[in-house]
């Protein structure tokens, strides 16, 4: 015998109408077993979207995020700085011809503290690794505070231009 239009409704419902009043472990086994599975992954993806937005921060991670935050705006005012704009920053933030730019800068930072360091210490030779100034000697330290402190690296800060021209000297032959 044939169903007929109500039972098939009700057939229909019970396997596609999902009951939201019923436990989350009902719930979740009924998603699971659904025969659309792209639609369970869309599902499943808005609710780790909604679930991430929506959770409360550690303090550390309100700490990373603001000095994420910091680090970009840094970023950013170097970027504008040799002449960029503002657009082509928000479109390479992350790729591959960013994090080559950026490492060229943190090479020319570099590059800037050895020649200070060696004009500042003519008789001291510029260690392979800077732990080895780190460790327990506060002399590098204060060293170090003074120079950031002094009018050459304000004036490199304020013209990345010259932090990138030093990076192109530091990758030079010798």
């Amino acid at each position: 015998m044939a169903l007929s239009n109500a039972q098939k409704q009700a057939r229909w419902r019970a396997h596609n109408v999902l009951v939201l009043t019923s436990s989350a472990a009902t719930i979740a086994e009924m998603l699971i077993e659904m025969p659309d599975q792209a639609k369970l992954r869309s599902i499943a993806r808005k609710i780790s979207a909604h679930l991430a937005r929506n959770r409360k921060l550690t303090r550390k991670e309100k700490h990373n995020a603001a000095n994420f935050r910091t680090n970009k705006r840094g970023w950013r005012e170097l970027w504008l700085g040799c002449g960029r704009t503002s657009k082509e920053f928000a479109q390479l933030w992350g790729s591959e011809e960013m994090k080559a730019w950026q490492q060229a800068i943190n090479e020319a930072g570099d590059r800037a503290v050895k020649l200070a360091w060696e004009r500042d210490h003519p008789d001291q030779e510029w260690p392979k690794h800077m732990r080895g100034l780190d460790t327990g000697d506060t002399r590098y330290h204060r060293w170090r505070e003074r120079w950031v402190r002094s009018r050459e690296f304000a004036d490199l800060c304020a013209n990345p231009r010259k932090l990138l021209a030093l990076a192109a000297h530091a990758r030079e032959p010798r």
